[in-house]
């Protein structure tokens, strides 16, 4: 029979308090881009010529957008490295939001290597995005020239 890690009740509450914290603050760029959104197609036609001479900003300002993703990624690389060195899902340090199913062995050397692909999966999306965006615009670029 398997053991079950209990839920911390103070991660809980600090992890939904961050929740709704991060879900307001997202929703702050979206509604300014709704109610700024002419402003800045008018600025991006009249300004435009800029990005298409210097693609490198847009790239800079996409690694700026995705560098949380990578910090993430890499935090779970080495949450898998501990999962598969301890043989043990969720490591015993490590607290839970809710009540979990300890796994230990290969099922959690299993789930140490299924989180592994995953952030490999990530972090290659991730990086992928400024290159895919440049051509973007570089194609865009010589639409717009002919």
């Amino acid at each position: 029979m398997n053991e079950v890690q209990k839920a911390d009740p103070t991660l809980r509450r600090n992890a939904l308090l961050i929740l709704i914290a991060g879900m307001c603050l997202g929703a702050i760029p979206f509604l300014l881009l709704l109610e700024y959104q002419q402003s800045i197609e008018l600025w991006l036609f009249y300004n435009g010529e800029y990005f298409v001479k210097n693609p490198e900003s847009i790239a800079v300002i996409l690694f700026i957008l995705i560098l949380p993703i990578l910090v993430a990624s890499i935090y779970f690389w080495m949450l898998a490295d501990k999962i598969i060195s301890t043989r043990r899902y969720p490591p015993a340090e490590q607290k839970v939001i809710k009540d979990t199913m300890i796994y230990t062995g290969d099922d959690a050397i299993k789930r140490g290597y299924l989180l592994k692909f995953l952030c490999v999966l990530l972090f290659t999306a991730c990086l992928s995005i400024p290159p895919l965006f440049l051509f973007m615009v570089k194609q865009l670029s010589t639409m717009f020239t002919m």
